[in-house]
């Protein structure tokens, strides 16, 4: 049975952003700082995240020239590493940091559960980043869950506001219908 073809570089950017969310989470926890040191965590998750989308470019731009395509494919197909992937995972980078950017006084208006916030904002890019590069349709619905629930749970995140509690039911019962 032939071993199959493992790329860290393929999955490096979902990678970095699971353990950006999980570092961000760690920092809370251990020294709750203020929301200004969560938001260049999370900048810097991002930051890195797209370095990693710019190595797998130039990965992928050498291996075009080399005419091999087997580099493409990884973990036995179930994840595509072309030209379509790299970019829709840079597009997906760059509308995550404009979104934290834009929304950053929401995300600092919460107070302590700023870091959560981040965090599933970041595991949710981390999701549908899988969702891009998937080559198989159990890793197209693996991406899919990973990213919408982290969003069911953002969507209901202030407590106090009966509209965002109805919004994290509606979507969590369509998503479950849609899912079965």
């Amino acid at each position: 049975m032939p071993t199959p073809d493992v790329s860290w570089l393929a999955i490096a950017p979902e990678l970095i952003l699971a353990l950006g969310a999980a570092a961000v989470l760690l920092v809370d926890v251990q020294w709750k700082p203020q929301a200004r040191v969560l938001g260049f965590a999370a900048f810097g998750t991002i930051g890195i995240a797209l370095a990693a989308v710019v190595l797998q470019w130039l990965s992928a731009e050498s291996s075009a020239q080399a005419q091999s395509f087997i580099d493409l494919y990884v973990f036995s197909g179930m994840v595509v590493m072309d030209g379509f992937a790299i970019f829709g995972r840079f597009a997906l980078l760059a509308v995550t940091a404009l979104g934290l950017a834009g929304g950053w006084a929401f995300f600092s208006s919460l107070g302590r559960r700023t870091a959560e916030a981040v965090a599933l904002v970041l595991l949710a890019t981390a999701g549908f980043s899988i969702m891009v590069a998937s080559n198989n349709l159990v890793m197209l619905f693996l991406g899919l869950e990973i990213g919408s629930i982290a969003l069911y749970v953002l969507a209901g995140f202030t407590l106090g506001d009966k509209r965002s509690n109805e919004a994290a039911i509606k979507y969590f019962v369509l998503g479950s219908f849609a899912s079965a």
